[in-house]
């Protein structure tokens, strides 16, 4: 019988694919950055930030935002989208997580460090704070355990299964 723990083999983690100016802990970057209607503001990156901000020399604003590098699982499925026989493959990112700041949004939950959660592709949880994000973590362990029973009575169901 396999290690009910172990992880199926067709479960693959991975990171999301990133291309960061800097790495988390060099240092605030700084520029000054003109702003849509008149005026400048000089803006720092938090050190963890590795957003590029190629979009953010000018703008209104409310238009920055500071995001950490993305970091998803990515789960081997099926590509029927290649053909009816589901042979080939598609790594699909899920629970996907960063930190983000909108440094000038009037909703408070945004205007500080949040984490930004994404359980399914184009699915967003919205800013949640460090003890809502620790809830997520919590029902996600549940429901993992859970996952784990279901899948020692599949090994279990499959030996007893007549095909008579």
């Amino acid at each position: 019988m396999a290690d009910a723990t172990a992880p199926p083999q067709s479960i693959v983690p991975a990171l999301a694919a990133t291309s960061p100016v800097s790495s988390p802990g060099s240092g605030p970057r700084t520029w000054v950055r003109k702003i849509h209607g008149g005026g400048q503001v000089t803006e720092s990156c938090p050190s963890w930030c590795t957003a590029p901000h190629q979009n953010d020399q000018g703008g209104l604003l409310d238009d920055l935002v500071h995001q950490s590098p993305e970091v998803s699982a990515r789960l081997v499925m099926p590509d029927w989208s290649a053909g009816v026989d589901g042979q080939q493959t598609v790594a699909m990112p899920v629970l996907a997580v960063r930190i983000q700041v909108d440094p000038y949004s009037e909703d408070p939950r945004r205007s500080v460090p949040f984490a930004s959660v994404w359980p399914w592709e184009g699915e967003d949880m919205g800013a949640l704070d460090p003890e809502e994000l620790g809830g997520v973590i919590g029902q996600m362990e549940v429901h993992l355990d859970y996952m784990r029973r279901v899948r020692v009575q599949l090994e279990a169901a499959i030996a007893q299964y007549d095909r008579g």
